[in-house]
């Protein structure tokens, strides 16, 4: 489960990473077997090696540059993120002009009220894990909410963006105290139990639908105020959503950028020629006749770790432009032809091979670790005179 929220969002990995090694310190015991801490360790590895085609190059981009997020406004920070907190009545009642639904439903409600019956009647050796998760519930719950001093906090503490995101955790820790509840409650389970319930579900769903609020009039996307680069209301950035991230130096000078041919190759110091430009994609090419020493030449590309630049065949050192682009600085030179492409780097390139191997360690691991545990059942029930 890490290893998939790192690849697609890496806040809700790292909070999960946070409460997982909380769990963990609750279990420290468990830590006494040799066969959990092999396995333990070989799943932090795995977790590791299956995402390393994102994290190392993640990391690697990173440590050469700032980001921020190209919509004013959308850089958190601990007043924004107080100022999406929830209120305690919009967990209980969705307000008609409301976007999203937050509301912990009333069956969530009356099973969590049977704990006060479950957590007598538990097993001793389980109550720590239902503890745990109910305790860790009820903080995230609060946690969403302004009842939680958000303000009180740094802003190295508002990478959280939004509150209301802690109660997918609260809905995780809840569903697994009220199966618990209900497990406890209900011993005897049968089969006209799961219709009766079934049928109450289903009752449940259709009284709650006329409750649910409706958006009646959704705008068009074209309405949507997306042009932060140029200005204009009806420009999408290519490959880019709303709130997305640039490089700082990007997002400091995006109005130049906007306004610079798409195709424009700028000399930013010293003289030069330059003739023949074809782009297409992420690939470019021209032929340039350099004048001065210490020419500097500015492509239009935001300047990423992964282009190459090449001068008849030669590649030339780049860098990034004070506007975020790519860019390179070379002596006098007579015409030569210049090509751009984007390669990605040799970081990219060794992630992608050592997760690719790890994936195929990875099948093979689970297959032998199912047929130990197979092995582990026959044996279990051989010795307790039961067949296989």
């Amino acid at each position: 489960m890490l290893y998939g929220l790192i690849i697609t969002h890496n806040l809700m990995a790292l909070i999960t990473a946070i409460i997982a090694f909380g769990y963990l310190c609750v279990n420290l015991n468990l830590l006494k077997d040799k066969e959990i801490r092999n396995k333990l360790l070989v799943n932090i590895i795995f977790i590791l090696s299956l995402s390393a085609f994102y994290i190392f190059p993640f990391i690697q981009t990173m440590a050469r540059n700032e980001y921020a997020a190209y919509q004013k406004g959308m850089m958190s920070t601990k007043e924004t993120v107080a100022s999406y907190a929830l209120r305690i009545k919009d967990l209980v009642v969705t307000q008609n002009d409301s976007i999203y639904v937050y509301e912990i439903t009333p069956h969530i409600l009356i099973m969590l009220c049977f704990s006060v019956v479950s957590i007598r009647r538990l097993e001793y050796k389980y109550k720590k894990e239902y503890i745990f998760f109910l305790g860790l519930g009820i903080f995230s719950l609060i946690m969403s909410t302004n009842i939680f001093p958000w303000k009180i906090f740094g802003d190295a503490f508002s990478i959280i963006q939004f509150p209301w995101r802690m109660l997918v955790f609260s809905n995780f820790c809840f569903a697994v105290v009220s199966s618990i509840n209900m497990s406890i409650v209900i011993k005897k389970f049968s089969m006209v139990d799961v219709i009766v319930i079934s049928i109450i579900a289903v009752a449940y769903i259709f009284a709650l639908e006329g409750f649910i609020p409706k958006t009646e009039n959704v705008r068009e996307i074209q309405d949507w105020n997306l042009g932060y680069m140029s200005g204009r209301s009806d420009e999408v950035i290519a490959a880019m959503g709303k709130g997305e991230y640039l490089p700082v130096n990007v997002n400091n000078n995006r109005f130049y950028i906007a306004s610079k041919g798409k195709d424009t190759i700028s000399i930013l110091q010293g003289d030069g020629i330059i003739e023949d430009v074809q782009k297409e994609g992420a690939k470019l090419k021209c032929r340039i006749e350099t004048l001065d020493d210490g020419t500097v030449y500015e492509f239009p590309y935001v300047y990423y770790p992964g282009y190459r630049v090449t001068i008849d065949g030669s590649i030339v050192n780049s860098f990034e432009s004070e506007n975020g682009l790519l860019s390179i600085s070379i002596s006098k030179l007579p015409k030569s032809d210049v090509i751009v492409e984007y390669v990605g780097t040799n970081m990219m390139r060794f992630s992608k091979i050592f997760s690719i191997i790890s994936s195929f360690a990875f099948i093979l691991y689970v297959i032998q670790d199912n047929n130990e545990n197979k092995q582990k059942g026959k044996e279990y029930l051989e010795s307790n005179g039961r067949n296989y």
